[in-house]
């Protein structure tokens, strides 16, 4: 029996959404709600103007939140308590007063309410986090992200620069960044640091966060959206203690490799989608070598580089990704035992440090 999928917020997301969602096995659209009623979809699907009306629709099990973040809270916590699953896009909230609502709902009600961080379910995101989980090239030392987005699309009364709408783009961009980093880290965060430049008094289109966990990890996060579309450019650099990884695209489909390894680390790197590797230097006649990292001994007999790739296009990996996040969710309803990989934990925990960088880097008058 396919659970029917309510949306909330039917531009250019939301169907996108129906499209991906509608080729599940287990699922279909069979509600959508927006205020525009130039938005119709037409066909079977029921259409309300009223979000209220479609969260008590008896076909709706599932609720999917796409409308500005400042709406999440309501949107999230009315649509448990008649009785929905929701899944909420990012960010969790706007404030972590609401964030911290939308998880007691959760508990109040009983249901299953994850966060669209679709990154998590990103399969080279998959791999690294697996080897940051059990410290395969030791622990992560250093994280750095730069994001270099076009504006073009996005006029200056657009609410995506009115803070108290999105958050700012610490709070609305960011934090699939953020958890991301958070993810690999694994250990609580110890201090945050933050910088942002005005464009004018509507538009902060430069901001930064500079993370530090209590593991050591020091993490730093910029984005611009101030750039012609031509020079839009997103990487990840991971820097874990025998090995270095840097990913391409704010939807990573590629990258690079950089390891110390022994033969059985060496071959973990052939677990990344098509890696390939472009230079192999043994070390000492290919003997095992001990090398201090961070005042660690890692053995190693040699130095290798190469370059690992996902077989599809950018917009189908993040159709997969959604699909795959879809999927949890409905897991986690017939599992009461299934443990989401996009918990509402991990919203809240972004939205904290963004909040917290954002006020870091307000400008004193």
């Amino acid at each position: 029996m396919k659970k029917g999928i309510g949306i909330i917020g039917y531009g250019g997301f939301g169907r996108f959404l129906h499209e991906q969602w509608n080729r599940m096995d287990n699922a279909r659209v069979v509600a959508v709600a927006d205020e525009n009623p130039d938005r119709n979809p037409g066909g079977e699907v029921q259409f309300f103007t009223d979000w209220r009306e479609m969260i008590q629709q008896d076909e709706v099990e599932i609720v999917s939140i796409c409308t500005p973040p400042s709406t999440h809270a309501e949107l999230a916590i009315a649509a448990m308590e008649a009785g929905n699953h929701v899944l909420v896009e990012k960010p969790l909230a706007t404030t972590v007063e609401d964030a911290k609502a939308i998880v007691e709902a959760r508990e109040r009600t009983g249901k299953v309410a994850a966060v669209n961080y679709m990154l998590r379910f990103n399969p080279i995101i998959e791999q690294i986090t697996e080897w940051a989980g059990n410290k395969m090239f030791g622990p992560l030392r250093r994280a750095v992200v730069e994001n270099y987005a076009q504006d073009e699309t996005l006029p200056p009364n657009h609410w995506f620069w009115n803070e108290a709408i999105s958050g700012g783009i610490l709070v609305e961009h960011s934090v699939h960044f953020l958890d991301i980093v958070d993810q690999l880290a694994g250990s609580p965060v110890r201090r945050v640091q933050g910088a942002a430049s005005n464009r004018n008094e509507q538009q902060q289109d430069q901001v930064m966060a500079l993370v530090e966990y209590e593991d050591g990890l020091i993490a730093s996060h910029y984005h611009e959206f101030a750039r012609p579309a031509i020079f839009e450019r997103t990487t990840i650099r991971l820097l874990f203690d025998a090995a270095e990884f840097e990913l391409y695209g704010w939807i990573p489909t590629e990258g690079w490799a950089h390891a110390l390894a022994a033969p059985e680390t060496e071959q973990e790197l052939y677990r990344l989608p098509n890696y390939q590797s472009d230079a192999r230097q043994p070390l000492h006649g290919g003997r095992r070598l001990r090398v201090l990292c961070g005042g660690r001994p890692y053995e190693a007999t040699s130095r290798t580089t190469g370059r690992f790739r996902l077989e599809d296009a950018k917009l189908k990996v993040y159709a997969d990704s959604l699909r795959a996040m879809m999927n949890d969710i409905i897991l986690a309803i017939s599992d009461s035992s299934h443990q989401l990989r996009s918990p509402l934990e991990a919203g809240v925990q972004g939205l904290r440090v963004a909040l917290d960088a954002r006020a870091k880097g307000q400008h004193e008058e």
